[in-house]
């Protein structure tokens, strides 16, 4: 039997893909396989920085009062900034990132930062109460590159999956780890949610809130949100389906 041309460039092809797969580096199997070919991890990934401001005062008395003691010396009253950043990540094309809503809550100005050094204002358009999920929009002209979501009720301790990391020490490098606990109801910074703890070969510093956790199809199961300073020095990540959930209930925009 004669097998057509193009069935046999279709079987070359998959072949191939086979022997990616199998030989090549986490890298490829975290990005590439299993995903569309035009969806590239890195690029779904923007730097966040918000900017906050604070008036302090003195009191009647001239003592200073609160935090504004760290800020405020002889001047009777003085607007302070002081500004957070983290990562998020690229769910929608349109424009929509997901991140932490610790880095964003209460910002005077938001500014999103594109792979290529693109620079949009951010708009908080849902943050959720009791979660550290907020939501930003911003309006490029262009479609972005995402993140797909998977399914976080199918991940098993001991699972594989890998993080890019977003601080400055280690930007955009992946690291591999497991799966060590999913935790369905955890308290953790002042919010009850749904947790995942993964233990990689290191610990995150403050620039990784809001990094992703992927599988090895490069979806998005976790989203960083802390991690314990001592003993097994865990990383906290929000789960996918929390944030699916979360998504499915952003107020039109």
């Amino acid at each position: 039997m004669t097998i057509p041309n193009d069935s046999k460039r279709r079987l070359g092809v998959l072949f191939l893909l086979t022997v990616l797969f199998f030989l090549s580096p986490p890298v490829f199997n975290a990005c590439a396989a299993g995903v569309p070919k035009e969806l590239d991890c890195s690029k779904a990934l923007v730097s966040i920085q918000s900017v906050n401001a604070v008036v302090a005062t003195r009191d009647k008395e001239g003592a200073l009062s609160g935090a504004a003691a760290l800020f405020l010396n002889k001047n009777p009253a003085r607007l302070v900034k002081y500004s957070r950043s983290g990562s998020g990540v690229v769910i929608d094309p349109r424009g929509i990132i997901v991140t932490n809503a610790h880095l964003v809550q209460n910002a005077a100005g938001i500014s999103v930062e594109l792979f290529n050094g693109i620079r949009f204002e951010g708009r908080v358009i849902h943050v959720i109460s009791g979660s550290d999920i907020a939501f930003l929009s911003i309006k490029p002209s262009f479609q972005l590159s995402y993140i797909p979501l998977a399914n976080s009720d199918r991940l098993e301790p001991g699972a594989r999956v890998f993080f890019i990391g977003h601080a400055l020490n280690h930007r955009g490098s992946l690291f591999g780890g497991e799966v060590s606990a999913i935790m369905k109801q955890s308290s953790f910074r002042r919010f009850r949610t749904a947790l995942l703890q993964v233990r990689f070969g290191f610990h995150l510093y403050g620039g990784d809130s809001g990094s992703p956790i992927l599988n090895r199809q490069g979806c998005l199961v976790g989203l960083v949100s802390g991690g314990r300073r001592t003993g097994d020095m865990a990383t906290l990540a929000i789960a996918s389906n929390v944030i699916r959930d979360a998504f499915w209930n952003i107020p039109k925009f």
